[in-house]
């Protein structure tokens, strides 16, 4: 992308459209090339320097962040953004007085910044002003109620004031919001630790992991929907997250078994003689409590080979809960 040094006013819109884009999708080096380019035009183009400055800190250059938004504040001293940013940049770096003193100043330019009172309840949150911390997240989720990282800050400064089920609250605020953002569920977990719920926070991270796994398996799935490894891998994923982490007879948990149902059947359809699929949909079956079903589908199976240990497993399961022990015993 070329600029002329009298059209970059006219191509100031594309050139935001572009370096949002870039950095989108995480080209974080050919995002600043652009930066470089627009400020060789225009050295005193203060929203390069700030754009740059950002980008700069995704990488985590934080010294090299601030110098940018340094010069920006010499271009523009009252650029809110500006003294926000260089405040994150600052409590990145564990110059957490500094960043409130930024915060402050941005807040003074603009009451209605929720990334500098974010960044000011970061700061006061390490340094144990855990109280102070919470009313800046207030102040912050007034100005925006879906930023996740205001939730999950406030969750922590209430977890450290013993505050645990009001933490645990906000964690799922910012779950509901953002329910495939890993820091939001690890944050989860943490504060279930940190209240004693060690169990419930150990079936977290397993239902996180396989959330991840599904995503995978959708990803393949989107390539290639004749994949039917793939749809009986997510179909198995599915079964596991409810037995694992989950009430089988919960809305949630039958909406989820349905699903695999589903994916059985499409894996089935690719290939009617998977017996792994015929397995795990009789196994589905039966924890629905469709024991002829499961009967049915194991018989698919056994008929593919007479010794799938799935197969006869399930089978036996199914015949005993409907009474059938003398039939069920053939199946040991």
């Amino acid at each position: 992308m070329n600029f002329k040094k009298n059209e970059f006013k006219e191509d100031e819109k594309l050139f935001n459209e572009v370096l949002s884009a870039l950095v989108k999708i995480g080209k974080f080096y050919e995002a600043i090339e652009l930066c470089d380019k627009a400020l060789e035009i225009n050295p005193k183009n203060e929203e390069a320097w700030v754009y740059k400055g950002s980008i700069l800190g995704n990488l985590e250059k934080y010294k090299e962040a601030i110098e940018c938004y340094d010069r920006a504040l010499e271009i523009n001293p009252t650029d809110d953004l500006a003294w926000a940013n260089k405040g994150n940049s600052l409590w990145y770096l564990k110059r957490y007085q500094e960043a409130i003193e930024c915060a402050n100043k941005a807040l003074s330019l603009n009451p209605k910044g929720g990334l500098a009172w974010v960044v000011k309840g970061h700061s006061l949150y390490d340094l144990g002003k855990y109280k102070e911390a919470i009313r800046c997240n207030n102040k912050a989720l007034t100005i925006n109620p879906k930023d996740t990282m205001a939730w999950i800050d406030k969750a922590f400064a209430l977890s450290n004031l013993k505050k645990h089920e009001e933490a645990i609250k906000c964690c799922d605020r910012a779950m509901e919001i953002n329910p495939k953002d890993k820091i939001v569920w690890e944050s989860k977990a943490r504060i279930l630790f940190n209240a004693g719920k060690q169990e419930e926070a150990i079936e977290l991270f397993s239902w996180r992991r396989r959330v991840e796994e599904i995503d995978n398996y959708n990803k393949l799935l989107e390539i290639d929907p004749q994949n039917g490894e793939a749809w009986r891998g997510k179909a198995k994923t599915l079964f596991g997250a409810v037995i694992c982490c989950l009430n089988r007879n919960s809305l949630k948990g039958i909406e989820l078994l349905e699903d695999a149902l589903g994916c059985c059947d499409n894996a089935l359809k690719i290939n009617p003689k998977d017996k792994t699929a015929l397995g795990i949909k009789g196994n589905i079956l039966l924890h629905l409590q469709r024991h002829e079903e499961a009967i049915e589908c194991c018989d698919k199976a056994l008929m593919i080979d007479p010794k799938d240990e799935q197969a006869r497993s399930v089978k036996r399961l199914a015949l005993s809960e409907l009474g059938n022990y003398e039939e069920a015993k053939k199946y040991f």
